[in-house]
């Protein structure tokens, strides 16, 4: 069955970062979250969203360092986030962004590291390989490959391979992923 998704709440929906939190909230087991519930979605956006807006971001999009700092707020005890970038992007916008709204640590660039199966990230993605990622969908890696559940439609898809980085734009549907947050538990060592 489909996870609640934007659609459902008007194309304006721009929560797309904090449905990412609650689907792997959800999927990890947690359950002191009621599933499908807006409200867990709408709690998590208010903590996640932007401060203030810039020529290139929009106020109203979840900031990807807010959405470390949550997951690292809430979950440490049995999760860290970190944000990782193999293209300046991201580090651009930093220049750009409010001091409200730049949350350390910093991310550097480097490779994305490869998921193990059952490992989730959350990738930033655009629709347009001219256009930068303001996008954000839940990826998880399972035996068959990579899971990536879209909260434009909230279905789970599994695409072949191994990494973030064989995701195939003509297959997948979304350009420019390069920037992602890497939820992993807390005794692994990634």
């Amino acid at each position: 069955m489909a996870f609640i998704n934007q659609m459902m709440f008007g194309l304006t929906d721009k929560r797309c970062g904090a449905f990412a939190i609650a689907y792997w909230l959800w999927m990890e087991g947690n359950k002191t979250l009621p599933k499908n519930d807006e409200k867990v979605v709408e709690d998590i956006y208010k903590k996640i969203r932007f401060t203030h807006g810039t020529e290139h971001i929009d106020k109203e999009f979840s900031n990807p360092f807010k959405m470390v700092k949550y997951i690292n707020d809430n979950y440490s005890d049995r999760y860290t986030a970190s944000l990782k970038c193999n293209s300046d992007c991201v580090l651009k916008l930093l220049g750009e962004m409010s001091e409200d709204d730049i949350v350390p640590p910093i991310p550097v660039i480097s490779k994305l590291p490869e998921l193990g199966v059952g490992e989730f990230a959350i990738l930033m993605v655009s629709s347009d390989s001219s256009i930068n990622p303001t996008h954000y969908v839940l990826v998880e890696k399972d035996e068959n490959g990579i899971n990536v559940i879209d909260p434009v439609n909230g279905i789970r898809m599994n695409y072949a391979g191994h990494n973030i980085d064989t995701l195939n734009p003509g297959v997948f549907g979304y350009y420019n992923c390069y920037t992602a947050i890497y939820i992993n538990p807390v005794d692994d060592k990634a």
